[in-house]
């Protein structure tokens, strides 16, 4: 045996020790689990079931506490008082989601008229613009304007050296 073979059974020993050992507790325990499981309970560890003597001081069972009677009324009176409270609180939550609805929708009616507006003026503009345009380029050319009649003429196919 070489040394390699040696230490890796001695590995695998140290190994399988502890792991043998706890599947044995391991297995013990859960014997005594089951068997806790399976023993009979005692009777006092058992709910009783049926009529039960009334406490010395307590009132008889067909009558109603009168300390429950008041607790009920109380907290009827609290939980009437908060539906009221909740329901004043979704009146006005309605009350200002609508107000902010419509603060929203004249909004968006003063954003539209001020861009349809803001439109027509650049719109206004670029007309004035196309307008100015040519007079601009003679004046800075130094070129006097031409008339329609010269225009067509230099556009004419004769001019350009070509034949129709």
């Amino acid at each position: 045996m070489t040394p390699t073979t040696l230490f890796i059974l001695a590995a695998t020993c140290s190994l399988a020790v502890p792991v043998a050992l706890f599947l044995v507790l391991w297995r013990r325990d859960t014997r005594r689990l089951a068997a806790d499981n399976q023993a009979p309970k005692p009777a006092s560890a058992m709910p009783r079931r049926g009529w039960r003597r009334p406490k010395p001081g307590w009132p008889p069972r067909n009558k109603p506490c009168p300390r429950k009677k008041e607790l009920r009324q109380r907290y009827e009176g609290q939980v009437q008082a908060l539906t009221e409270q909740r329901t004043r609180t979704e009146a006005e939550l309605a009350a200002l989601r609508a107000s902010s609805e419509a603060e929203i929708a004249s909004l968006r009616a003063k954003n539209a008229e001020d861009r349809a507006a803001e439109k027509a003026e650049r719109e206004k503009l670029e007309e004035t613009f196309r307008a100015q345009f040519p007079a601009l380029v003679f004046m800075i050319l130094r070129i006097p304007p031409l008339s329609a009649a010269q225009i067509r003429r230099s556009l004419s196919w004769e001019t350009c050296g070509l034949q129709s």
